[in-house]
């Protein structure tokens, strides 16, 4: 794996072997919210609404959803342990 590619990794939380450990629940959608703002709310990271629009297929338009609609979300994700460890920093 490149240091490019490691760093991306670790920015927006996804483990490219597929060790994450999602936890996925229902979502209300309130009035103004937008998938980006939920995955945000949840996650800590709006980076990863990609992957919940993955999950409502049904969703023509991530930033027009309408409010009492119940969406899938990914509530929690969980990296196995020993992900990476940081060796050195290059300019």
């Amino acid at each position: 794996m490149s240091i490019a590619t490691l760093v991306l990794v670790l920015l927006l939380g996804a483990d490219p072997a597929g060790g994450a450990t999602d936890k996925i629940d229902w979502h209300v959608v309130q009035p103004g919210e937008t998938l980006q703002g939920i995955t945000e709310s949840y996650l800590g990271t709006f980076r990863l609404w990609r992957e919940n629009w993955k999950l409502n297929p049904d969703i023509q338009n991530p930033n027009r959803l309408s409010p009492g609609q119940r969406i899938r979300v990914i509530v929690e994700r969980t990296l196995p342990p020993g992900g990476a460890e940081i060796e050195e920093v290059a300019n």
